[in-house]
């Protein structure tokens, strides 16, 4: 049984930012994507858990970037799911080269009933005798304070039938595209990231207007979605 996977690849340009390095939300789509063939090679794939009327949520995601890998750099990609606990488990990744970290990663997965619409124990779904390893790293996910009366509204973002998944939602990698889309080339060029933590809170539809706004701090910046009438769909922290 294949607990981990782990494969080489080579960065493409379309995953790429205008400095030629992998970009911030390109690395969101491409865990993403790890998360889904591994799952596949489990038998626990968006097929599988869809005849069983389940389906898979991220909730939460924390990444560092020691070194953004650039356009065709050979690397090899890994990613393995954490023993679960109660209704959640975490899933780790990893972008290396040879003995170097590049990007280190870390999703907490939770499984919804599309009957019931809640949340079933993550422990109930995983193979009998799959060999869970530790995390990837031990830093807890970010609590960011969900108050931003104050803070400064810096754009608005309508949701595109583009930004739509396989669940009828805006997809967890459009947010991150969203968010970077609506800040300058100067502004990304001058804040160098190492880390982001993003909280997905609930989720939003094609055709909604989400007001993004911005609050920073002596060592991180934060930022939250917001829909029209107020409700917080995403919180973010990145330093």
């Amino acid at each position: 049984m294949a607990e981990k996977l782990v494969r080489d690849s080579i960065i493409p340009i379309s995953r790429c930012d205008f400095d030629g390095v992998l970009g911030i939300p390109e690395t969101f789509s491409l865990f993403m994507d790890l998360a889904t063939e591994h799952a596949c090679s489990i038998d626990l794939g968006i097929g599988t858990l869809g005849k069983k009327g389940l389906f898979w949520l991220a909730v939460r995601t924390r990444i560092k970037f020691f070194r953004r890998p650039k356009i065709e750099e050979k690397v090899t990609l890994s990613t393995w799911p954490q023993k679960p606990f109660r209704m959640r488990n975490d899933r780790s990744y990893l972008i290396s080269k040879d003995d170097e970290h590049l990007v280190e990663g870390k999703t907490e997965w939770a499984v919804l009933d599309t009957e019931t619409n809640k949340l079933i124990r993550a422990e109930q779904i995983y193979p009998e005798g799959l060999i869970f390893e530790e995390a990837v790293f031990s830093d807890p996910f970010e609590r960011v304070r969900d108050t931003f009366e104050e803070a400064d509204k810096f754009a608005e973002y309508t949701i595109r039938s583009t930004d739509i998944d396989l669940g009828g939602h805006m997809n967890n990698s459009a947010y991150l595209r969203a968010l970077f889309s609506s800040l300058s080339r100067e502004d990304r060029k001058s804040a160098e990231i190492s880390e982001i933590d993003v909280r997905f809170v609930t989720p939003s539809y094609e055709g909604e207007t989400l007001s993004l706004y911005r609050r920073t701090n002596e060592n991180k910046t934060e930022y939250a979605m917001k829909t029209q009438d107020g409700a917080t769909v995403l919180l973010v922290s990145v330093w």
